[in-house]
């Protein structure tokens, strides 16, 4: 594969990742596991592409405003992985509310 045909081949899949991520993102604020859970492995699919792309080769290539773009994709990703953290405590901090509450109802019954 030449050069050029990499860096398209990696444009297309930094433009796809970058269509993603908002949708990604909004899945993640709006709570919905079941869209979040189909976005995210889409998501890995490509970033999985994304990485095995990014030889040394094609690295040194990158316009800056390539980079930039790589750079701001890795930014939204640690921002939607801080998000999922804040669910997930969420989701724990209801788990063990609802085990306290269902040991007091079996103590009274």
């Amino acid at each position: 594969m030449t050069a050029t045909a990499r860096a398209t081949t990696l444009g297309q899949l930094v433009a796809e990742l970058e269509a993603l991520t908002p949708q990604v993102s909004a899945a993640v604020s709006a709570k919905d596991y079941e869209r979040f859970n189909a976005l995210q492995a889409q998501q890995e699919k490509l970033m999985s592409r994304l990485l095995a792309s990014l030889t040394q080769e094609t690295l040194s290539g990158l316009e800056e405003a390539q980079r930039d773009r790589l750079r701001e994709l890795v930014r939204r990703r640690e921002e939607i992985q801080a998000d999922l953290v804040q669910w997930s405590e969420a989701l724990r901090s209801e788990l063990v509310l609802i085990n306290q509450n269902s040991r007091v109802l079996k103590h009274y019954r």
